[in-house]
């Protein structure tokens, strides 16, 4: 498998950033919780630490979540998700405490009862 050039990758974050609906690295900068400079590096020149390539490597073919791994949050498995808004609920819940976790899907059911037809 040929490696990623670091010039790729910084494209790559660029379309990634932008898809996301962040038009400038100080948006995607504060939304993440990263240094604005970092994010700016990243931009410019990609990433390039060798030792990042093999852990993701690992990672994908053994079918977990990076960041679990790195972190102990979130779910171990990695999900094929292409609806954005599904996506995005499975963020959330993901990085909700217990306790929000509980509210979260007692809203949720109360709002799918809400909607369902009444006869």
């Amino acid at each position: 498998m040929e490696e990623s050039r670091p010039a790729e990758s910084a494209q790559r974050l660029r379309a990634a950033m932008l898809a996301a609906g962040f038009s400038t690295p100080a948006q995607l900068s504060r939304a993440a919780g990263i240094h604005h400079r970092t994010i700016g590096t990243y931009l410019a020149h990609g990433v390039e630490d060798a030792a990042v390539q093999p852990y993701f490597r690992l990672t994908r073919t053994l079918r977990v979540s990076a960041w679990w791994v790195l972190s102990g949050q979130g779910t171990p498995t990695i999900r094929r998700i292409l609806d954005p808004d599904r996506a995005l609920l499975l963020d959330l819940y993901d990085r909700a405490t217990p306790e929000l976790r509980e509210r979260l899907l007692r809203e949720a059911a109360r709002l799918v009862h809400d909607a369902r037809p009444r006869p």
